[in-house]
Parts: structure tokens; sequence; C-alpha cells
């Protein structure tokens, strides 16, 4: 942030709206070149040791060049918060300690002092002397009254001049600088420039949207909103025209979520305070896919009255000023040598010196963070746990591959109260939506809290079928979890949508889970995949597909095969989901009329291939001289037959196969009368 005096924006009196003056980051612009010249003058200042009041008015000579004295001193701030000042003259403290009861009067017995006295220790001696020897009240008495005292310190007037000053602001010099490009300035003078801005918010308005785990951005978000101290609600309402989706074919409008945060005394009192807060909010806000920000901004004018202007901006509202986020990288990679921070800044001498600092190190452990790290986006970052029995879940879950997706904190649920509920995971599968919740060993009023958030989303949700939850509650918390509230954990427990499970230390029971998704994928199948008439349609493009497979010159076909004319025949989503191994396995009915289209078609289906009737009587000719399953593999093979299938066709055929090793290629095989 840059200090509000330096705020550059301009106003729509007319519209009452606000607008931020940000600096272009394109290519040749005036303000590339004057981010330039600020970096130059910090680097020829840092590099000759030059004083800060050098610096000053270096930066004065730009200001009546450029003509913007908000602009120079704004990027100068920053750059500023990356120097480490200090004075010209640091004693050691060693030997500070062996003069510190040193008489005054015999510093002249010294020798080699003058580099270990400070600023104010000299100006002491100067003062006394002049008082024992007389007030030096013209230029030549202050003149031999420096001498007599360099003399002794064994040291020139000038220098003795300079070092007894040295202490004050405008004499310090830059000890460490750490560099910075011109594009990367003006990015961080830009988002300084719009928390400044917030400085003076009411209330702003917050619509995030991420590519995937979108809870995770929105976690962070009100986690920091509870931090300092703001209040939020949250609201679902239909988004802006732009903000459609296909599907179908056709447009369908997307719902936003919306959070609305202010401070919690602005109503009774106008204050800057929460302004502040919700600035610090605007580079977690950054770090979504998609972010959209409309804020009741408060200007006073100068004759004191007050007016609320209002502020809007989102992720491409300032294309060359701040780009899309997965373009930032406010943090330079440069290397920062250790000796520059340890040896010659106390600040940052850890008790392990032998650590390196890179630019990003340095930034948050001693210059402040300008930003969250842009080394990681929203959509490529890595997935972060709150707690190790997720992480377990998560690993384990995707071991099932039961066709089901899993997503890290998705977006989140409004409650009842416009409070956010954020699932710990999200299960989908065709237009199906689980929702997995894992509460692990908390306290009793944690429990309450978020009892009273599942109580209200079950209870939101209750009329829509297709809302599934899951709740996996620590084994030792069942009993607490129990004695709560138990209208309300019987009317969750109650709804057939919600299972509830355990865990016991990291042992997850999936058996369950897995039961209970299994049951939702036999509803879908069954009952609502297919109408009679898209079953009829499908049953005609099977005999399609079976009578051209008939009379092809291949043995062997897929059900994959079958799936893809399907696609590429119909557009219809209902098709574009169908998994034939399932719909065979699970919908009777089709099962049925399948089964007897492969008979007329004289056609046999061994997991998911089928073959013609005839190859497989050539087939049975062929094994029938073959004495082991080595052998019968070997044929199969030759024919064309992948090795998956071999045992379960062999056994099919009505080979019978004699197991006598752990090697399978040594069972003896005869066929079956």
């Amino acid at each position: 942030m840059i200090p509000n005096d330096l705020l550059r924006y301009r106003l729509d009196n007319k519209n009452h709206r606000i607008y931020p003056v940000m600096c272009s980051i394109a290519q040749n612009s005036k303000d590339l070149e004057l981010a330039s010249h600020i970096i130059q003058v910090f680097d020829y200042c840092y590099h000759h040791k030059l004083a800060k009041e050098k610096l000053d008015q270096s930066l004065k000579d730009l200001e009546i060049t450029y003509k913007d004295y908000k602009l120079v001193r704004g990027l100068a701030t920053i750059l500023e918060r990356r120097c480490v000042f200090e004075s010209f003259s640091q004693p050691r403290l060693k030997a500070k300690e062996s003069t510190k009861n040193d008489p005054i009067h015999n510093i002249k017995d010294t020798r080699g002092l003058m580099k270990n006295l400070t600023a104010s220790e000299i100006r002491r001696i100067v003062f006394d002397e002049s008082a024992s020897k007389g007030i030096a009240i013209n230029e030549n008495r202050r003149k031999v009254l420096l001498e007599n005292i360099s003399d002794n310190l064994k040291t020139s007037p000038d220098m003795l001049s300079k070092m007894m000053w040295s202490d004050q602001d405008e004499n310090s010099v830059i000890k460490v600088f750490v560099p910075i490009t011109e594009v990367k300035l003006l990015l961080m003078y830009n988002i300084s420039l719009i928390q400044t801005l917030l400085f003076g918010c009411l209330k702003m308005k917050l619509v995030l949207d991420l590519a995937s785990n979108a809870g995770t951005i929105w976690k962070k978000v009100l986690r920091e909103v509870k931090r300092l101290g703001l209040m939020y609600w949250l609201e679902v309402e239909g988004s802006r025209q732009e903000d459609y989706e296909e599907s179908n074919n056709k447009l369908t409008k997307k719902k936003r979520i919306v959070c609305t945060i202010e401070g919690a005394l602005n109503v009774l009192k106008l204050t800057d305070r929460y302004g502040t807060a919700i600035a610090k909010l605007f580079p977690i806000i950054m770090t979504a896919d998609r972010w959209d920000i409309n804020a009741d901004i408060l200007r006073i004018t100068h004759g004191g009255k007050k007016i609320v202007y209002e502020f809007e901006i989102t992720q491409n509202a300032y294309p060359e000023s701040i780009p899309a986020y997965t373009d930032l990288n406010i943090y330079e990679n440069s290397f920062v040598p250790a000796y520059n921070l340890s040896a010659q800044n106390p600040v940052l001498n850890k008790a392990n010196s032998s650590k390196k600092y890179d630019d990003q190190d340095l930034n948050r452990e001693f210059l402040g963070k300008i930003m969250t790290d842009t080394s990681t986006s929203g959509t490529n970052s890595r997935i972060l746990f709150d707690s190790r029995i997720e992480s377990i879940f998560q690993e384990q879950f995707e071991l099932f591959n039961t066709g089901w997706t899993i997503e890290r904190e998705p977006e989140p649920l409004v409650t009842g109260q416009k409070t956010a509920f954020i699932p710990d995971f999200l299960f989908s599968k065709y237009n199906y939506k689980v929702i997995v919740e894992i509460i692990g060993f908390w306290t009793k009023e944690y429990l309450e809290r978020k009892l009273s958030k599942i109580y209200d989303v079950v209870k939101n949700k209750n009329k829509e079928e297709n809302f599934y939850m899951i709740l996996v509650i620590n084994h030792e918390n069942l009993m607490s979890y129990e004695i709560n509230d138990s209208q309300k954990i019987s009317q969750v427990k109650g709804n057939s949508n919600v299972l509830i499970t355990s865990y016991k230390r990291d042992k997850i029971f999936f058996k369950d889970i897995i039961s209970f998704l299994k049951n939702i994928d036999n509803y879908y199948v069954n009952d609502e995949l297919l109408d009679e008439s898209s079953q009829s349609i499908l049953i005609q493009n099977v005999v399609k597909f079976l009578k051209k497979f008939s009379t092809s010159d291949k043995n062997i076909t897929s059900l994959s095969d079958l799936e893809e004319l399907l696609k590429n025949e119909h557009s219809d989503n209902k098709f574009l989901k169908i998994k034939l191994v399932d719909l065979i396995d699970k919908n009777f009915k089709f099962k049925k009329q399948f089964g007897d289209e492969l008979i007329k078609n004289k056609h046999v289906m061994i997991n998911d291939l089928l073959l013609k009737e005839e190859f497989t009587k050539e087939i049975i000719d062929d094994i029938k001289r073959k004495k082991t399953v080595g052998e019968a593999c070997d044929l199969m093979i030759s024919k064309g037959l992948p090795e998956r299938i071999h045992i379960e066709l062999l056994t099919f055929l009505g080979f019978n196969i004699e197991w006598n090793s752990l090697d399978y290629s040594n069972a003896k095989i005869d066929f079956r009368r």
C-alpha cells in the first residue's frame, strides 16, 4: 500500500463513480520509462553509498521532469520498502561496552575510538568540549573546536562533522537494496493503488469464479474476513448477461455467489479502520481465475463534505495495468547472497546464518509481503489439506476407481443465515453431486456450529433429488455428536440422501461410502438415464451396429466402438454420458434387450468385447488340440484376442482348467462335453 495522500484517482461526480489512475505496463510507455529512471536512482545511491538526502534530491528532479509528484513518490515508496537504511557508522557492541565507563576528557588517550562511537556519543563529546572551552559563536571558533576533537579521535574535521549527524534520516545510506524490474514495480504500484483506494471502503460486494477448488480461495477470503473483524453475508443471484453457459444447446443463466463485506461499525460511525482491513483482502482475491469487486468508497471534500462513490473492477478491467493473475509474478527470482543480509543487516541475521534468502524470502521476512505468493495460481497450485485425514481420504478414494470425480473444497453452499458452508470434497458423476464433510476432533461448540450449518444445507437442498451428502465423523466424537441438538441431528440422520459414517484414527470405513455411491449409480442407470423413447433409440443403434459388425471382415469388436457410434450420431447428453458396461450390468430391461440382439445376430460378449459365434467355434476346434493354458493363450494371441479375456473365454467355451502350480501357463485344459 502507499500513503493516502499519494493516491491518484479521478471522479465522475455525475454518476458518483471513482476510478484509480493506474500505470501502463505496455512497452515504450511513459510510466515504464519513469519506473526505469527511479530504479536507476536507487541503484546508483546504493552502490555509491550516497546519503538519503541525495536520493530525495534526485527524486525531486524526476518530479520536475515528469510533472507528477504523486506517481514519483508512490513508486519511490514501494522501492524504499525493498531497502534497508542505516546510519553511516554502526559501532561494534563489544567496543561500546569497553568504553562505556571511560571519562570523556580521557578520550585523547584512547586510540582508534572513533570507529566505535555512535553519532549521539560523538555529539555529546563535541557539546561537552564546547561547554568546557566556550561555546563556538562563530565559524573560526567552531573550526578550532572541531580540529581539537578530531585530533584526539584520530580523524579529520570533515569526517567528524559527517559522523556526528550520521544517524539523522537524511544522512542514512542504503545498506541493502533488492532490485526489481520496471514492469514488476508498476504492477506492485497498481495493486498498492487499488488497496489504498479501498482504505475508504464502507462496503464491498465480491464475486469469485474458479475452474476448480473454488472453496479453497473462498475459505482463505472468509477466514481473513473474520480475522480482520469484518462482517459478511452470502447471497446467490443470477449473473450478468455475459456469464451464460451452454447446456443442451441452450444458453442457461449461471448462478453466482455474491459475498457482501463491511465493517462492524461503519453504520454507526464512518471510519477508515475497516476500509484498511478490506484493502488487505485484495491480494487474496486476485488469486481467483475470475473476480469482480463492487465497492462503496467514502471521500471527504476540502470543505469537509462526505460523498460515497462507487468503485468497480474485474480481473480484465485494466489489461494494460493489471494483466491476468496467471501472468503475474511479483517476486523476483534473482538470488540475493546471504552475506548481503546476514552480515550487513542484523534484522535478518538469524540463528541459522547459512540460510540463503531469495527475493521472495526477503519480502516475506523483512520488507513485508506485498501480495500472496504468485508462483501458484488457483488452478495449478499444489493441493493443501487442512488435516492429515483429508489427505488420506482423497488418496485412498481415488484407488477405488469408482468413476466419480473428486474435487477438493468446491464452491461454497449458502446457508439459511447467509453464511458459507464449504465442504471438504465434492463427488460428481452424470448430473449428480455428493458433498463430503469430514468432522474431526473438535470442541462441542464447533460441532454445534457445524451441525447447524449442515442442518441448514440439508433443509434447503431437501427438494433437490440430485443432492447427496456424506458425513465422515471422528469415531471418538460420535458420542458428543449424538447428544447435541436432537431435533436437528434426527432430521439430518433421517434424510435418505445423507450418509453418516465414521473413521477411527487414520482408518476410514469406505465400505458404506462406496455402497452409497453405487446405489446412486444404480438409480441413475435404472430409473433416470433412459426413458422409453431414449431406450428405443439406443436399441435401434445397437441393432444397426451389430448388423454392420456381422457383415464386416472383423471377428472382434468392443463396446467402446459402440459408444463412439452413439457419440458421433447423437448430441443428446444422455447418450454422451452412457457407459454401456454399467448399463448392461445394472439396467435389467436394457440388459435383456441387448442379450436378445446378441443371440439374434449370433454374437457373444466376453467382458467388454463382442465376438462372432463362428469365430468362437473355430477357436474351440483349434484349442482342443492344445494341452496347457500357455499353449491355448499363444493360439488366442495369434487370433488377435487380448490377454485380459483369455481365461474367461476358455471357461465360456467349455474348457476345464486344472490348476497345478502358480505358473498358469502349465495348467492343463480339457474340453467338457
